[in-house]
């Protein structure tokens, strides 16, 4: 009896029984007996040679998977730092593009505004006088203004309130635009830069609810 991998055993029969036969019977029997070991031989070989066959290609098909699968999950971690990377440089960028668009209305508001004071007096009058509608008539009031205001602002208020009295008097430390309402209730300020303060708060809480 012989094997061969994964098969069956083979199984050769002897078909010659003593004192049954001449030689000739014995020599035919034994070259059949040989022949179907080597047909047999020969299936199983062929057989194993086709099992060993199939375990390498499904031994390199799952070498291939495996590899594949290790190179997608790294592809895979690579897309998702580049994206990442990608998030954070675009808000990054949004950040600087917000901030530069916040420094440039402020220049301009206060190009605008500066002229506006500097050829437009009558803005400086009208801001004061409606300061004045907050403030009793009872009360002495003083206003103090930058010296190239004080001519102007103080002809316009006798024109436009000649029941209310005030004085109007010159300081060199406020900027030309600005003015400084006092009496004995308090002071009211009108700050141009305040203003402006007020305008790029309002522009920075317009630009980060757009986030």
């Amino acid at each position: 009896m012989t094997s061969a991998p994964d098969s069956a055993p083979i199984t050769i029969q002897a078909r010659y029984l003593p004192n049954q036969g001449t030689t000739a019977d014995f020599l035919k029997i034994s070259k059949q007996i040989l022949k179907e070991a080597a047909s047999k031989t020969a299936k199983l070989t062929k057989d194993a040679r086709k099992q060993a066959a199939l375990r390498i290609w499904k031994a390199r098909r799952r070498t291939r998977k495996n590899a594949w699968l290790a190179g997608s999950r790294a592809w895979q971690a690579e897309e998702a730092y580049r994206l990442l990377e990608l998030q954070t440089r675009f808000k990054q960028s949004l950040d600087d593009a917000k901030a530069e668009y916040l420094k440039l209305c402020l220049m301009i508001a206060t190009e605008v505004i500066g002229a506006e004071l500097t050829t437009n007096k009558a803005s400086l009058i009208k801001r004061i006088e409606n300061a004045l509608t907050l403030v009793s008539c009872k009360y002495e009031t003083r206003i103090a203004v930058h010296p190239s205001d004080l001519e102007l602002v103080t002809k316009s208020l006798e024109e436009d309130l000649p029941e209310q009295f005030f004085k109007v008097m010159e300081d060199p430390e406020l900027p030309p635009g600005d003015a400084r309402i006092e009496t004995s209730a308090g002071t009211i300020a009108l700050n141009w830069q305040a203003h402006l303060q007020r305008l790029l708060t309002t522009l920075r809480s317009n630009v980060l609810e757009k986030r």
